[in-house]
């Protein structure tokens, strides 16, 4: 969905451009083509925002088990999207932003300090007769908050699941004193998707801070913990 995305922004802006220039080719579709996809999409994925059952994780189109790292995807496809002229997404990135916000304020339940997950539930799998849990089904009438899920994490097989240590250091100090403990690498990422909020802010074109005030604690948060890994992946490394 992310690259998706961000392929009609892409393809909306070049042809408005080449129409501006008079060079757009016959053969090519007009920019209210792609216009008209994105309206279409937006439409359809903007009911995520209503969805009561989505408000703690924000994800677009909902789910009951998500990769924090692919929400990072989506949301630079999304602050592209915003960057480019395309106001009209604003409400929903602004929205959608709360889940990488969530996963560094360290007061939604999530420890900043376990770093990257990889895949996170939003509601417990269903148990089996036999008391084993059947990973292909969810639970709806079970759903987890942000700690919750960050616990969960210790009967998920696909992950390296936390240890009871780790836990419980990281319910005395959530950011584990600035270092993350696991999936550094996803923080990269992390990292761009909240210093491109700012950036948006700083242009005129979302309102982030007025959303969430919480957003230089957060930045400064992952930053920190990137720093401290000693390594910068340069296609993330959006200058703070």
């Amino acid at each position: 969905m992310a690259w998706a995305f961000r392929n009609l922004f892409m393809a909306h802006i070049a042809t408005k451009d080449a129409e501006a220039a008079g060079t757009l080719p016959a053969s090519c579709y007009p920019s209210s083509y792609f216009k008209t996809l994105l309206d279409n999409q937006l439409v359809y994925y903007s009911k995520s925002m209503r969805d009561p059952a989505g408000q703690k994780f924000r994800l677009i189109g909902g789910g009951t088990r998500f990769g924090p790292w692919q929400v990072d995807y989506m949301l630079t496809a999304l602050a592209f999207g915003v960057l480019t002229g395309h106001s009209d997404w604003t409400p929903l990135y602004l929205w959608a932003l709360g889940n990488a916000v969530a996963r560094t304020n360290g007061t939604s339940g999530y420890p900043p300090g376990w770093g990257g997950a990889y895949y996170l539930n939003t509601c417990e799998w269903v148990t089996k007769p036999d008391g084993t849990l059947d990973q292909s089904q969810f639970n709806a009438s079970k759903p987890l908050d942000w700690y919750g899920s960050f616990l969960y994490l210790q009967k998920d097989p696909s992950s390296t699941p936390p240890t009871q240590a780790q836990v419980a250091a990281l319910k005395a100090d959530p950011l584990n004193g600035g270092k993350a403990m696991a999936g550094q690498e996803y923080l990269m990422t992390t990292r761009a998707v909240l210093v491109m909020a700012a950036h948006l802010e700083k242009k005129g074109l979302a309102n982030v801070r007025a959303v969430y005030p919480e957003l230089d604690k957060c930045i400064a948060t992952v930053d920190h913990m990137v720093r401290a890994n000693g390594t910068m992946n340069p296609r993330t490394s959006v200058i703070l």
